[in-house]
């Protein structure tokens, strides 16, 4: 076993582990991002639950029924996201774990830290690159949500009824 006095191993173990500390602060900001739209995901859900409860007598079915289709929607949004945190934070845990085989590699020479260490961060790669497919399909299904929300006002009564229709792809009269 190597003394941990040596300053060049402390200063080689440091530089080794600047790359995955930075990635860190990276996933750390999508986590964040990830978050907060998913605690918006879960205010809507919550928001139309009240809607339904509270206009069941008033509704007619096409208005429930597009409320239930965002709802299903917004509820997919919000697994993908939870998901996507999961991955996130699996990332984090493993870059975290590729940091110490690094230091134990480097300071007490133990060779086979190497070796977990690669596996590691290859695993946050993956995981990581997971996470951003995710988040971006994400905005597909927020986009799919709203093309719903809009198709529940009438082009009639809605005061910018020419957007609404370009917005879902029909032609203006």
């Amino acid at each position: 076993m190597m003394s941990i006095d040596t300053p060049i191993t402390v200063v080689t173990a440091l530089q080794a582990s600047i790359a995955p500390v930075t990635l860190i602060s990276g996933i750390g900001f999508l986590s964040m991002v990830t978050a907060n739209r998913y605690g918006r995901v879960v205010d809507r859900i919550r928001a139309l639950l009240h809607q339904i409860n509270a206009n069941t007598h008033a509704s007619d079915s096409q208005t429930l029924d597009i409320l239930h289709q965002q709802i299903d929607f917004l509820y997919k949004r919000a697994n993908n996201l939870r998901i996507a945190a999961i991955m996130g934070g699996a990332s984090i845990f493993c870059i975290a774990l590729t940091i110490f085989m690094i230091f134990a590699s480097r300071m007490f020479q133990w060779p086979f830290c190497e070796h977990i260490a690669e596996y590691a961060f290859l695993l946050s790669l993956v995981l990581l690159l997971s996470f951003i497919v995710i988040f971006i399909h994400d905005f597909g299904i927020s986009l799919h949500v709203l093309k719903l929300e809009l198709a529940s006002f009438s082009p009639t009564t809605h005061p910018s009824k020419n957007a609404t229709a370009s917005l879902l792809g029909k032609k203006k009269p």
